[in-house]
């Protein structure tokens, strides 16, 4: 019972703290950023606890499974994430590592035991579902900042900025977002890898809807990134192809089952 009380807590703890990147990262000075680090080192200490429990409390022996080394590694990324954040560098790397925890938490948690030793057994698949779940993870961030250009774009274009609140460079939050673009069109194309590569039947009747979804998304934010570049995209077009790539990985990730009769 108490473990399961220690899994909600740090799991409430991550999903605020993801919440809260955005605005801390927007408003450097701001309290958001000192409330992130304090919530994010109680989901760190509460994930540390289950983790300690689940390898060492539960059995006789050190359970060392994949699932449970990629919570520890996520662990240690999150902390050194919150260190680096602390000196007020590498912001954007808290996003990425708090939703790799946050995963590792879930599936280690809530999932089967029967598909966690699964996974366990094909560590292809497993990196396969961690390089999606971060690729979205990371991808609705953008849509995020996106949406926050948007709206800068719209206040400017009619003159109506709120007064008296500082507003971040448009320039900025551009660039941090494409960054943002870049890391999570990475994982996403470490996915479709190892699904075309390593995976079998990517095509079949049951993944044929995934697999071009998704593809199809990666050429969206692959356009994008080369449109930005030589043709210089930036603006309301960047947000609404933003849009539209989060919304074919939606369909993708989450609407697979509609999609093929559900």
């Amino acid at each position: 019972m108490m473990s399961s009380y220690i899994t909600a807590i740090s799991l409430l703890a991550y999903l605020f703290s993801i919440g809260l990147i955005l605005p801390a990262i927007l408003n450097p000075k701001s309290y958001y950023r000192k409330l992130l680090l304090i919530t994010g080192s109680i989901a760190l200490v509460n994930h540390g606890i289950y983790l300690h429990e689940r390898i060492v409390l539960r059995s006789d022996n050190i359970e060392l499974g994949l699932l449970n080394i990629g919570s520890f590694v996520s662990i240690l990324l999150s902390i050194a994430a919150i260190f680096i954040s602390a000196k007020d560098k590498g912001w954007q790397l808290l996003p990425i590592a708090f939703s790799f925890a946050l995963i590792n938490l879930i599936l280690t948690a809530f999932f089967p035991v029967s598909f966690v030793l699964h996974l366990d057994a094909t560590p292809l698949l497993l990196i396969h579902i961690g390089m999606a779940l971060l690729a979205y993870s990371t991808l609705f961030i953008c849509v995020l900042y996106a949406t926050f250009l948007g709206w800068i774009n719209y206040r400017l274009k009619h003159k109506n900025l709120p007064m008296g609140k500082p507003i971040p460079p448009l320039l900025q939050i551009e660039r941090r977002l494409l960054n943002l673009i870049y890391v999570g069109l990475g994982f996403l194309t470490i996915t479709l890898f190892v699904g075309f590569v390593f995976l079998p039947d990517p095509f079949g009747p049951h993944n044929v809807h995934k697999t071009l979804l998704a593809s199809t998304a990666w050429c969206v934010y692959f356009c994008l990134i080369l449109g930005h570049h030589f043709f210089g995209w930036r603006g309301i077009r960047v947000v609404r192809i933003n849009y539209l790539g989060i919304i074919l990985l939606s369909l993708a990730y989450i609407g697979n089952r509609l999609l093929i009769g559900y």
